[in-house]
């Protein structure tokens, strides 16, 4: 990337969390005024503003330290994924807020608690939103892609790869996989994901061929043999550029809060890890957020529950009930809305019996496509996911969370294979990876990779994504998108 575009983007990024700042402490007045009135408003801003007021110094410069304390931390100058920089947002804002109350409350200053509550608190949702919007105007622009090279031909660089296409939004555009002395087999392209990456033959002397294309980004992503085999051509490659990203695929391991320390004199990284989930009080977090969250929701949806019970009603029982497996292997009653005609058994027999495409599908996964049992309205609710609503009493009672690897049947315990364990050790959720990653796309592979992959890596904050990310699914579903 040129120097011009890079200072061009910087600059962006610093002035729209500038603007958004000005735009969160607006917000903060505009609620101070619709509680009072503006009149009020105009009066407290000109004796904040006094020579005796402690107010710009304990209020104005923490605010004014964000952008700062943002560059300290590489929001300018590291592309990082989307959710992980949203976590950093909020925990770097929170950090500043009471800091910032903190020192109004114990000198006593004189503040409005209406405004700066509201101000602060919508500060990271103005950078969150304004960064996102300021991003894709720069990517459609042309000013914020960085073109990358993937250094790799094999399995590391095809998940890298995927990885890297998953975050539109850091705005590393693969432009090429680097093959070093053949290993790729003469390959002059790679299919990826359905898209075509040339493969550069970069030769003993790959940093030449990276030149001429424009000297990129570049992204270590060799199998353990290919690093061992060509450990000169990465020394120079590191001497070579400035910054340079290595790329390592850890099965299993889990990868969220890794801790990494080095040795003086030494090549040795040692990675510290853990398992959240394996300890009682990252479960007992997990388990009062469920509880909270759960019974607010069952509050709230209240109204809607109480029409889709009636309209349920109309056509027979209201609710269906499932044995699925649990937690530690228990069974338990897992609840939706009735969504098939009464007779749904004998239709579901008949159909095996004469059907062996139906059979094979139901065998392979467990649902139907196209099934002659669900009712119209039981196809809306099915579409919209309503249908999944009375789990939140599941939630409740202790037998679900809210995120969780998707429950199973005890038929479907034989395709986890040594990874049941990590399904035994959660409860079930409403909503999880499967659901958000494409669900009846994703071949039941996936599907365990995703449950492994949640309890391996759990935090609150994922769960929190996770059910972001849901509501955003449930609300195109809803909508037909």
């Amino acid at each position: 990337m040129t120097k011009r575009r890079h200072r061009l983007f910087l600059l962006a990024l610093v002035t729209t969390d500038i603007i958004a700042i000005f735009f969160a402490n607006a917000f903060g007045g505009l609620v101070f005024a619709w509680e009072h009135d503006f009149t009020r408003l105009f009066k407290l801003y000109d004796n904040w503003f006094t020579a005796n007021s402690l107010f710009p110094f304990f209020y104005l410069l923490p605010q004014a330290a964000i952008p700062g304390f943002m560059l300290s931390k590489g929001h300018y100058t590291t592309r990082r994924p989307f959710w992980d920089e949203v976590q950093n947002i909020i925990k770097l804002v929170c950090i500043l807020a009471i800091f910032a109350f903190a020192s109004m409350f114990a000198l006593k200053a004189n503040f409005s608690r209406i405004w700066l509550i509201s101000a602060w608190l919508s500060v990271p949702f103005f950078i969150i939103a304004f960064r996102y919007i300021i991003k894709k105007v720069l990517i459609k622009t042309g000013y914020y892609q960085e073109p990358t090279v993937i250094l790799g031909t094999g399995r590391n660089a095809m998940l890298t790869y995927l990885s890297l296409k998953s975050e539109p939004l850091m705005g590393l555009d693969v432009i090429a996989f680097g093959d070093i002395n053949g290993n790729s087999g003469g390959k002059s392209e790679i299919y990826a994901d359905g898209v075509s990456i040339p493969v550069k033959q970069l030769g003993a002397a790959p940093s030449n061929t990276l030149n001429q294309l424009g000297h990129p980004a570049m992204v270590v992503a060799l199998d353990e043999r290919e690093f061992f085999d060509h450990e000169d051509i990465i020394k120079d490659l590191i001497y070579q550029y400035k910054k340079i990203s290595l790329a390592v695929f850890m099965p299993g391991v889990p990868l969220y809060g890794m801790e990494m320390d080095h040795f003086f004199g030494h090549e040795i990284l040692l990675c510290r890890v853990s398992n959240n989930l394996g300890r009682p009080i990252p479960r007992a977090v997990k388990r009062i957020f469920d509880i909270a969250v759960s019974s607010l929701l069952l509050l709230l949806l209240s109204p809607l529950l109480v029409y889709l019970i009636l309209r349920v009603s109309l056509t027979g029982p209201v609710f269906f009930s499932h044995k699925r497996i649990g937690k530690n292997g228990k069974d338990f009653l897992c609840l939706k809305f009735r969504t098939m005609v009464p007779d749904a058994q004998k239709i579901f027999k008949r159909l095996l019996a004469s059907d062996p495409d139906a059979q094979r599908e139901w065998r392979e996964n467990f649902k139907l496509k196209n099934d002659p049992r669900i009712t119209r309205f039981g196809a809306f609710l099915r579409k919209s996911s309503l249908d999944e609503l009375p789990q939140l009493w599941n939630v409740l009672k202790g037998e679900m969370s809210l995120v969780g690897p998707r429950p199973i049947v005890e038929e479907e315990i034989k395709y986890y294979g040594d990874d049941i364990k990590y399904y035994f050790q959660v409860r079930p959720g409403m909503s999880g990876l499967w659901q958000i990653s494409g669900r009846n796309d994703v071949d039941y592979e996936k599907r365990v990779y995703f449950d492994s992959w949640y309890v391996n890596n759990w935090t609150l904050w994922y769960d929190i994504v996770i059910l972001l990310k849901t509501f955003r699914v449930f609300a195109g579903k809803s909508s037909g998108v």
